[in-house]
């Protein structure tokens, strides 16, 4: 199999993203590009020149019917773990992957048992606390969760998957995580599920869709309530009429360039265009 090269990778998260559009397009399902994908319409009108994949994110409700209903005119599968079938998804999010042109080796990150391609990231917006303080409490145990879920996942990688690691610390580090998986079952999964929707979406002011930014996560709820189109790559999609806000509330200085030595892929997988 011929290794994909970053752009190779984008294009393909483009034409998945497409369909994805399309299809909340006609069921009126609200959505819009965050992260990194939302940083690169708004400072490139495209891909960050180096990222290789593409998030969006959907308030809890219109989640909800995404995952319920969403079907692909092009092959591509949706995985969540909160549908039915889907008890061996172990991430706490959507992805949606190409089946037919494409294959990931997913490294120490094995998420599903299932081969897949590439995929994009539908991402939850649940409620959150009201107070600076609960919600302080609250993105803590979510990473406190997404530590043991990626210790779960863990223990499906290979150990070949140790020279991947630079440095012996590194090394170290994945087999502690390795070992200490096999000691965790999948309820962690849902547990992790069970306490990002602990406050409902519809009744808060204040939503989180992650937690690795810590409390830059914690955002108001008006900043997914308006959306408009804007140009990324060859097309438009939709992003939060407070992008402006979002970024600086997560990213910060979101316009400069990080350093040169920091412009670097999330070298979690390996892709590959199928024989």
């Amino acid at each position: 199999m011929k290794e994909m090269t970053i752009r190779e990778v984008q294009m393909v998260c483009l034409e998945i993203l497409k369909d994805v559009h399309d299809f909340c397009l006609k069921n009126d399902i609200k959505y819009s590009l965050c992260g990194g994908t939302l940083i690169g319409a708004i400072r490139h009108n495209g891909f960050i020149p180096w990222d290789d994949d593409v998030d969006i994110v959907m308030p809890r409700p219109e989640y909800d019917r995404f995952i319920h209903t969403y079907q692909s005119q092009k092959g591509y599968k949706l995985f969540s773990h909160e549908i039915k079938g889907g008890k061996n998804v172990r991430i706490r999010l959507t992805k949606v992957c190409d089946m037919q042109k494409t294959i990931m080796d997913k490294g120490a990150y094995v998420w599903t048992n299932e081969d897949t391609g590439i995929g994009i990231d539908i991402i939850p917006a649940d409620g959150a606390p009201m107070t600076l303080d609960e919600a302080q409490k609250h993105i803590a145990s979510l990473a406190k969760y997404a530590g043991i879920v990626d210790r779960y996942r863990t223990k499906y990688a290979s150990f070949s998957c140790i020279n991947r690691y630079k440095t012996p610390i590194a090394k170290l580090k994945f087999v502690i995580r390795k070992v200490r998986g096999y000691f965790i079952d999948r309820n962690c999964v849902m547990k992790f599920i069970d306490i990002q929707k602990q406050y409902d979406y519809q009744s808060s002011s204040f939503f989180c869709a992650g937690y690795v930014y810590g409390i830059g996560e914690w955002l108001p709820k008006c900043i997914l309530e308006e959306f408009e189109l804007h140009k990324f790559e060859n097309t438009v999609f939709f992003i939060t009429k407070q992008y402006d806000n979002y970024l600086k509330r997560v990213f910060g200085n979101y316009m400069v360039l990080p350093p040169e030595n920091k412009r670097t892929s999330h070298d979690i997988y390996r892709y590959y265009w199928k024989d």
